[in-house]
């Protein structure tokens, strides 16, 4: 059986701040100019902010349930079919975010 490998609390905060900020620097620019022309500061100073509160939300529910992965503590606080659902959207639209990154980052 293979041992459990856990990361921690910075480690997390790190993987996530890297992925916002590597699929920032390459999707949103294009998007955030064609929207809103001279004012594309303001969505993206927003944008780091909402990925800091998540952050903040993720490190939060680590804290509170510690010996629990993220899809079991879905199934703890949306019960136990709705958290597999609420998971199996979140792993889906995690892969599916995930390469269209790769994609991006190779056409780059």
């Amino acid at each position: 059986m293979k041992p459990v490998v856990k990361i921690s609390t910075i480690q997390f905060r790190m993987l996530v701040m890297l992925y916002t900020i590597g699929s920032t620097i390459v999707i949103a620019p294009a998007a955030m100019t064609v929207d809103s022309k001279q004012t594309a500061w303001i969505p993206a100073i927003l944008g780091v902010v909402c990925g800091f509160v998540l952050v903040k939300v993720y490190i939060a529910l680590g804290l509170l349930f510690k010996d629990k992965n993220l899809i079991e503590i879905n199934e703890a606080v949306f019960g136990k079919y709705l958290g597999k659902g609420v998971s199996c959207l979140f792993v889906t639209s995690t892969v599916i975010t995930c390469s269209r990154i790769v994609y991006y980052v190779g056409s780059f």
